[in-house]
C-alpha cells in the first residue's frame, strides 16, 4: 500500500470520454506510488470502473446528475452545493485523505472546500476547458461561476490546467501554484510503426472525427464540410466516432446531403489506433476546447489534420492546420482539398523528441510531484 492517499473527483462519472481519461492515465501510472480513490455523480456504472477497481480504489458516489425531468433538475441545481460539500466532507473524513484532486468544473469549489475544512493537505483543482466564444451565457449562471472562481481561489492550494486557455477559463489570471500539465498519449497503442498503412489516399480520402457529438465541439459544422469535400471527391468516406445529445441533428444533416452511404458511426469503443493508421484527415472544428487530446493522437499517427483556432496550440506538434471558423465550411473544404493535393503520397510523423514531452512517462512525473509536495 503506497503511503499517501489521493480522492480524485471525476464529472460526472468514469465513461469514456476526455476528463475520465486523464484520470485512469494518472490512476494506471500512479497506482503503485499513490493510493487513489475516486468521487463520481451518477449511478450509473461508468466505462472505467471495473479497470479503476482493479487498481484496489474505492468508488464512492454523490447522485447529482441530470435526470431529464426539468422540475427535478432545477431542484438538483439548488441543492447541489449543499450535497456536493456536505457529501465530499463526510467522505474525505472517513478516509483520511492526503490529497484532493477535482475536475469537476466550477462546482469543484464545493468540493474544495469541504478538503480545507477536513484539514486535507493538497488541494488541487484541474481545468479541462477553454471559454466558447459562441455561447451566449445568462446572468445567473455568470455570477454563479464568479462566485466558484473566487471560492476556487481561496480554498484550492495547487491549480492545473492542460492550457492556458484553460487555466483562464477557470482561475483566471494570475492565479498562484499553475501547473500547466499537457494531456498525455499512450505512445505504446498511437505508434505508426505497429501499422502497416503508410500512405495518403489522395483520391478516396478518409476523413475522421473522434469527440462528443456537442455544440461545444461544434460536431455538425463536420458534416458540412464533408459534404463539400464530397462535393469534389466522391469517393472521400468519414468516420465518425463518440456520442452526444447532436447525434439525431447530425444524422438529420447526412440525410439532408444523401451522404449516408459515404458517412460511417464508429462505437465508443473502437479502436482509434487502428482507425487513425488508416486515415487521411482528421479534423476538429470545436468552438471550444481545453487542449484537444484526439487532435495530438491523429498527428502522432501521421495524420493530416485541421483545428479551429480556438484549439489551444499546445496541442500542435507539427501536422496541423488552424483554420478560423469565420471562413465557413467552404473554406475549410478547399483547405482540406489542397492540403491533399500538395502532401506526397508518404506520410510524415512528428519527432520523438516532440512527442516525448506528451508521453505518460513524463507527464506521469508532473503528476506525481503536484500531488505529493508539501508546502
Amino acid at each position: 500500500m503506497a503511503e499517501r492517499k489521493v480522492l480524485e473527483v471525476a464529472f460526472p462519472a468514469l465513461n469514456n470520454s476526455g476528463v475520465p481519461a486523464v484520470i485512469m492515465g494518472i490512476v494506471r501510472e500512479l497506482h503503485n506510488n499513490l493510493d487513489f480513490d475516486v468521487l463520481v455523480f451518477r449511478k450509473d456504472v461508468g466505462y472505467h470502473e471495473k479497470e479503476f477497481l482493479s487498481y484496489g480504489g474505492i468508488i464512492h458516489h454523490i447522485d447529482s446528475d441530470k435526470t431529464g425531468n426539468k422540475g427535478k433538475d432545477v431542484i438538483e441545481k439548488i441543492v447541489r452545493p449543499w450535497r456536493l460539500y456536505s457529501g465530499t466532507r463526510k467522505i474525505l473524513r472517513e478516509g483520511h485523505y492526503d490529497a484532493i484532486h477535482c475536475h469537476n468544473g466550477f462546482d469543484s469549489c464545493w468540493c474544495l472546500m469541504a478538503a480545507k475544512k477536513e484539514g486535507v493537505s493538497i488541494r488541487a483543482v484541474h481545468s479541462h476547458a477553454s471559454v466558447n466564444p459562441y455561447e451566449k451565457r445568462g446572468f445567473g449562471i455568470r455570477v454563479y461561476e464568479k462566485y466558484c472562481q473566487k471560492k476556487i481561489r481561496e480554498n484550492g492550494n495547487r491549480f492545473i490546467a492542460c492550457s492556458q486557455k484553460a487555466a483562464i477559463r477557470l482561475f483566471g489570471n494570475n492565479v498562484s501554484k499553475l501547473y500547466i500539465i499537457y494531456n498525455a498519449i499512450d505512445n505504446s497503442k498511437f505508434n505508426p510503426a505497429l501499422f502497416n498503412n503508410k500512405l495518403i489516399n489522395k483520391n478516396a480520402p478518409t476523413i475522421t472525427y473522434v469527440g462528443r457529438f456537442s455544440i461545444e465541439k461544434n460536431t455538425v459544422f463536420v458534416i458540412d464540410v464533408f459534404q463539400k469535400v464530397h462535393a469534389k471527391i466522391a469517393n472521400a468516406k468519414l468516420k465518425l466516432v463518440g456520442f452526444g445529445n447532436l447525434k439525431e441533428e447530425i444524422e438529420n444533416r447526412i440525410e439532408e446531403y444523401n451522404l449516408r452511404d459515404s458517412v460511417s458511426f464508429l462505437p465508443q469503443d473502437y479502436d482509434i489506433p487502428e482507425l487513425l493508421s488508416h486515415s487521411d484527415v482528421f479534423i476538429l472544428p470545436s468552438q471550444a476546447e481545453g487542449f484537444g487530446i484526439a487532435l495530438l493522437e491523429a498527428q502522432s499517427m501521421g495524420v493530416l489534420s485541421f483545428a479551429s483556432e480556438t484549439v489551444p496550440k499546445e496541442a500542435d506538434v507539427g501536422l496541423c492546420d488552424y483554420l478560423s471558423l469565420s471562413n465557413g465550411a467552404d473554406a475549410w473544404a478547399e483547405a482540406i482539398i489542397s492540403e491533399l493535393n500538395q502532401h506526397g503520397e508518404e506520410r510524415t510523423y512528428p519527432t520523438p523528441e516532440i512527442l516525448k514531452k506528451y508521453s505518460w512517462d513524463n507527464i506521469a512525473k508532473q503528476y506525481l510531484s503536484v500531488l505529493t509536495e508539501i508546502d
